[in-house]
């Protein structure tokens, strides 16, 4: 089922180049004015009508038209005025020397008379064609000039605004990208400059938090919401939309009292993007057309550099496919059992849709000779740009590499690591990935023999060994119905060392089968799995099976509808597969096990009433602990 864009609409407005000032701007050595600069494609250029629409996000999304070129061709930065952002009064101000505002954009702090502090902040206002005022385009507040704090909530205040988007960490890269700007616990209340801010409410959704704040200035009070997406890279774009676009339909709907203030750390990339999401969205509505190169045009005689890069780009272009014409998958917890029943009839159709997605995805550094030895199958191969890196020994290249591939949790980056079972001779880089990668969690999926020759055991028989550069020491194991459960001490050869103790899980009930034998044991594991996690959610987990995606594929999917469950009590299988299939394509090898995930997501919902504790007496787990 489609989503209609009528769905999404609120009066929001398209940016104008009209009026703009005729400033002048160099750009590859030209000289141009922003007028000029407005009109520098023709008239209709890239006008997308609504029925073309859908065919042409789809080329631009899955790179199968030539839309860099014209990207690139678009100024980032205009000749336009800079004077207030460079006066040594507010040069302390700028989180970036090169990220500056425009004066006739800027947004101006109202002082009293007499005040200490200038008006300045780095921000602009960025037009519409309703409204000259409709976005605050802005920079994170610092944390190396308080100031800018009290600043940010002067801005919210004086301009009404009742809705902040923050698309950034507050650290980032072990650097600090945005001060924070509220109280840290609820109830807490605390004054920036002039203005008081409580927090109210504080709900971790998926991808993003969703704040609350109350804002109290002389005697007067009123509510903000805060969505801050914690799931974007710097100076790039997610891999996925689903994540953001969930934030967005949330904000999208709610009526706003002013200009709605977007800020990442610079005001810059993941800013602008949002803001050409919004802006063709209204686009549309009103024009039943959208013309999103030209609108970066209008958005950066705003703010200079807003859409940094064409990943970002194209990343607008996704979120707008997935907002206008994503199927509808994500049901409640408390509906699912029965909208299952609804929908079993399109299944079928969902993964034909799933496989035949169009994929960018290439395999050289998996493919490369010298590494085709350590592969089991050569048709299964760590996708580039999501391959695991070891660390170089002796200058060798191909000692970094191992058959795994990373893939992104519900909450966190690279929260998962699937590789293929080891082959006697990769056993040692596996156990070498465990210490590297601080993994805490090893699921093995498959239950093995001891005599097994071509997927031999991995833990050490005799309860220690050593490889080259590690000492394993198994420490005691937990006998549970459907798995043991082993803990295992690592430690390097060389000094300084830092131990790493880790759990090895082994599902005791699944074969070879491209299904588990035991629906219950599965859901088990994995329910154990996501209580573990919380001790250490920043650490990942590894699965591993025989092939390294039939069993995987199906226990990494379902790990992801459950832990959506768990934080955001909503199931969407549809978007689990397609998450993963980009990470390795090999994922759900048929029908069927799609068809499973659907059903197994029915019986963890009916064990646990829509919690993640599996306490029916079917779950009933007598464990018992060997000390080795």
């Amino acid at each position: 089922m489609k989503t209609s864009p009528a769905r999404l609409a609120i009066k929001l407005s398209v940016s104008s180049l009209d009026g703009a000032s005729d400033n002048t701007e160099k750009f590859e050595g030209k000289e141009t004015s922003t007028r000029t600069a407005s009109l520098m494609f023709p008239p209709n250029w890239k006008r997308i009508k609504r029925e073309e629409l859908e065919e042409y996000l789809t080329s631009v999304v899955y790179s199968t038209v030539d839309f860099e070129t014209e990207f690139q061709a678009i100024p980032s930065v205009f000749n336009k005025s800079i004077v207030i952002a460079t006066m040594p009064s507010n040069i302390k101000k700028n989180r970036y020397k090169n990220i500056l505002p425009y004066d006739d954009t800027r947004v101006v702090l109202r002082r009293p008379p007499g005040a200490t502090g200038t008006d300045y902040i780095n921000a602009n206002y960025i037009r519409s064609h309703k409204q000259p005022k409709a976005y605050i385009a802005t920079q994170g507040p610092k944390d190396t000039d308080e100031s800018t704090l009290g600043d940010f909530w002067s801005m919210v205040w004086e301009n009404s605004t009742n809705i902040i988007i923050m698309i950034a960490k507050l650290v980032e890269g072990n650097v600090v990208k945005v001060s924070q700007y509220w109280p840290n616990a609820l109830g807490e209340c605390l004054q920036y400059g002039e203005v008081w801010v409580q927090l109210k409410t504080q709900k971790r959704q998926t991808e993003h938090v969703k704040r609350c704040f109350l804002l109290t200035c002389k005697g007067e009070s009123r509510e903000v919401m805060h969505y801050q997406y914690t799931n974007w890279p710097d100076h790039s774009a997610p891999k996925e939309a689903i994540g953001f676009t969930y934030m967005v339909r949330d904000f999208y709907q709610m009526k706003r009292t002013g200009p709605l203030v977007v800020h990442c750390s610079a005001g810059m990339g993941r800013t602008g993007t949002l803001l050409l999401i919004l802006e063709l969205l209204v686009q549309l509505e009103d024009f039943d057309l959208i013309d999103p190169l030209k609108t970066v045009v209008a958005l950066r005689l705003g703010r200079a550099r807003l859409v940094e890069n064409k990943m970002q780009y194209q990343f607008a272009h996704q979120v707008l496919l997935e907002l206008l014409y994503g199927e509808v998958t994500s049901y409640p917890v408390d509906g699912f059992p029965k909208q299952l029943d609804n929908i079993r009839d399109r299944l079928e159709g969902q993964y034909q849709k799933l496989k035949n997605l169009p994929q960018k995805l290439t395999v050289k550094w998996g493919s490369h000779p010298g590494h085709a030895h350590m592969n089991r199958h050569q048709s299964v191969l760590p996708v580039d740009g999501r391959q695991v890196f070891l660390y170089m020994i002796n200058g060798q290249k191909e000692s970094q590499y191992i058959n795994a591939v990373r893939m992104d949790g519900v909450d966190y980056p690279d929260a998962n690591i699937v590789t293929e079972h080891p082959l006697p001779f990769t056993l040692q880089r596996v156990w070498r990935m465990m210490y590297e990668k601080r993994v805490s969690t090893w699921v093995l999926l498959h239950a093995q023999r001891h005599d097994d020759q071509e997927y031999p055991p991995v833990l050490p028989a005799a309860g220690q060994c050593q490889t080259d550069e590690l000492f394993i020491k198994v420490d005691h194991v937990n006998i549970h119905h459907f798995f043991t459960e082993t803990f295992v001490s690592l430690d390097t050869k060389t000094e300084p060392s830092l131990p790493l103790r880790l759990r090895v899980l082994q599902l005791l009930t699944w074969n070879s089968d491209e299904l588990p034998g035991n629906v219950n044991s599965l859901l088990y594991l994995l329910q154990y799995h996501l209580q573990l996690r919380q001790n250490n959610p920043a650490s990942p987990t590894v699965f591993t099976c025989r092939d390294g995606y039939t069993a995987c594929g199906v226990a990494v999917a379902l790990d992801l509808v459950l832990s959506r469950i768990w934080l955001g009590g909503e199931v969407d299988v549809y978007r689990a597969v397609r998450t993963i299939l980009l990470s390795r394509p090999q994922f759900i090898t048929s029908l069927r096990q799609y068809v499973f995930l659907h059903d197994a997501t029915v019986t963890f919902l009916k064990l646990t009433n829509g919690t993640t504790d599996l306490n029916d007496e079917v779950m009933a787990d007598e464990n018992h602990s060997v000390v080795l």
